[in-house]
């Protein structure tokens, strides 16, 4: 699962925001940013997406939209496998 940089953004800030935590969203855009670069730079076991990994962006989708998809992803999968 990913999602643009402006959403995360902003479902930080709400998450943030309801824990009575008071952030800008620029200062959730920096904060989310520096990590997103630590974890893909890390020396050891830096974050990299798999080679055979299929990538949903959930940046428009509502959660029950995003399951629906995965749902219908993995029976696609599972259609082809038995088909071979």
């Amino acid at each position: 699962m990913t999602a643009s940089n402006d959403v995360r953004a902003q479902r930080r800030l709400i998450e943030l925001l309801e824990k009575g935590e008071n952030l800008s969203l620029d200062d959730v855009k920096k904060s989310l940013s520096q990590r997103d670069y630590i974890d893909m730079n890390r020396e050891i076991s830096p974050l990299q997406k798999a080679k055979d990994a299929i990538e949903i962006d959930n940046s428009e989708l509502t959660r029950e939209e995003q399951l629906e998809l995965a749902l219908n992803i993995i029976t696609q999968r599972i259609a082809k496998l038995k088909s071979v």
